[in-house]
Parts: structure tokens; sequence; C-alpha cells
């Protein structure tokens, strides 16, 4: 690894605080020399109810989650989190198909990456999940948008249907936030990839698709007849105003 990107990645890594919910000891303890060495104050616990009550006391930036964990799985973890956090989440499991994939993204995890792992590549995707983090609690140029139904407030980061608030993730929200700045208008897989998630995601359309199945769930009156979120004409969603 180069002298520049050891200090990007000590940029974006250190001083935050990682969780990692693991039920092998061993894969902790390599992920805390990973990211310890990198700066990160890292808390390991080996099952999700640990994982729920650790997030809560430690509040951390970020967390790296197993799949396959006795009692309750990485997925039910996942979804649980989701429920009271917008703390971004990477699956780190050895189930690689892409159905596995797909299930964990619309559990809502960020991120998915594979066991056993390259450590410069993990490092670069915790990077880029914390970077995102960043990029959206600054003040957005993006007006706010407002109809009887939907309101997106980019500024303070929060969204609300019919007055009652929805809880959005990071990427969620830079993700409706692209469609939006970029109304009625088709975006391509491949663009949305390469805002939402960078050049490394590009071609795997299964993270839009997960994504887009996860806000069209949480903002559409009916998830099956999308009137917000559409898909279009070639490989590419929409974001159409009322």
């Amino acid at each position: 690894m180069s002298g520049k990107r050891d200090k990007v990645y000590k940029k974006e890594i250190h001083g935050k605080r990682l969780l990692v919910i693991d039920d092998e000891s061993q894969m902790c303890y390599l992920l805390k020399l990973i990211f310890g060495g990198a700066g990160a104050e890292v808390y390991t616990v080996t099952d999700g109810k640990q994982g729920l009550k650790a997030l809560v006391e430690q509040r951390p930036d970020l967390i790296l989650l197993d799949i396959m964990m006795p009692g309750m799985d990485g997925l039910e973890t996942c979804r649980q989190i989701r429920q009271i956090s917008s703390v971004p989440v990477i699956m780190l499991t050895v189930l690689s198909r892409e159905e596995d994939v797909v299930r964990g993204l619309r559990a809502g995890a960020d991120d998915y990456v594979t066991k056993p792992f390259d450590r410069d590549f993990l490092i670069d995707r915790v990077a880029a999940a914390l970077r995102r983090v960043v990029i959206n609690n600054r003040s957005s140029s993006l007006s706010p948008y407002q109809d009887d139904y939907l309101t997106i407030d980019p500024i303070h980061r929060q969204v609300a249907i019919r007055g009652e608030p929805v809880q959005l993730s990071y990427t969620e929200f830079r993700l409706l936030s692209y469609l939006i700045r970029h109304a009625d208008k088709e975006r391509t897989y491949n663009q949305i990839l390469k805002y939402v998630w960078g050049e490394i995601a590009v071609n795997n359309s299964f993270y839009v698709h997960s994504y887009i199945w996860r806000l069209r769930k949480k903002l559409e009156e009916d998830p099956a007849s999308p009137t917000y979120l559409v898909s279009g004409q070639t490989n590419s969603y929409r974001f159409v105003k009322r």
C-alpha cells in the first residue's frame, strides 16, 4: 500500500468508533488489528443481541457485521439496527452469491464484502462508507421538496410522509437526494452506482435495485406501483415530482 493511500485511510478512519459483530474470535482480533492500526477505536462482540446493546452504549460510527451467527443472525440484527439507527453497516461474510448480497442490502446494509477479503479492499470500503456520512452531514445545495404526501429536508436530512418522520440510512438518503437533484430525468444504474457507492461498485446493478426496493417500501403509497421512484426505459431510474 502506498504512503498516499495510508494517509487517506488514516484521515478517514482515525478517531472513529467501529463495532465488529462476529462470532469468530480470530476475525474479531484481525479486524481490531487492522482498524486499530489505522487509528480507530474498535469494539467487538460475538452475537447480534450484544451488538444491539453495544450500538446503544458505544454509538459507533460504523458497524462490520457477520451474517452467519448463532441465535440472531446478521440479517435480523441489521433489520433491528435499522429500526433505531442510520449508522453505516457493512456486511462481512462468507456468503458470496448474488442473492445473498441482495438479502444483505435489503436488510439495510450499506455495503457487502465477502470473506476472505483483501485488507486494502476492506479498508477502502470502510473509508468510503465513512466519507459518505461526512458528505451527507454537510449542508446540501439541494432545495427542499414538498407535496401533499412527501416532504424532504436535505439540510437536516429529514424525510416525512404526511408529516410522520421516516428514518433513512445515510446511503438511502444519498441515493434519494441524487435522484431528486435530477428529478424527472433518467439516471442509469452506473451513474447511480458511481455517485452513491463509488467507482468500485460500477456494474453491480443489484445494489441499486436493492436500495430502490427499500426506498419504495418506505416512501411509496403502493411500492408495487411506484409513482415517485420510477423505472426508466433503459437500465435506469428517475424521481418523478408531483
